[in-house]
């Protein structure tokens, strides 16, 4: 599994490229956008607090199921190399 701890990710290319090849993902819940990539692609697992992590990483331990990889995937995909540059350049308020 790959472990996203960041409270102040901004986007997380990581978490999209371990969810395109099927990789279980944790991510900080309190994170509004690794709680977005989570909510959206219906794969990652989230946690709060201590307790929280723990279950999600026995999760990942004993194995996803294929639909919610599946999902994850999916979600991935929807990230072309130019939605992700243009959705950077909008977000540093960068122009062409």
């Amino acid at each position: 599994a790959l472990i996203v701890p960041s409270s102040m990710e901004s986007f997380s290319i990581v978490t999209l490229e371990a969810m395109a090849i099927g990789t279980p993902v944790i991510v900080n819940g309190n994170n509004p956008v690794l709680a977005g990539h989570a909510e959206r692609s219906r794969c990652a697992l989230t946690y709060t607090d201590a307790a929280e992590f723990m279950a999600c990483l026995d999760r990942s331990i004993r194995g996803l199921d294929s639909a919610t990889l599946n999902s994850g995937m999916a979600y991935a995909g929807t990230f072309s190399p130019g939605s992700i540059l243009d959705r950077l350049r909008s977000a540093l308020q960068l122009g062409n």
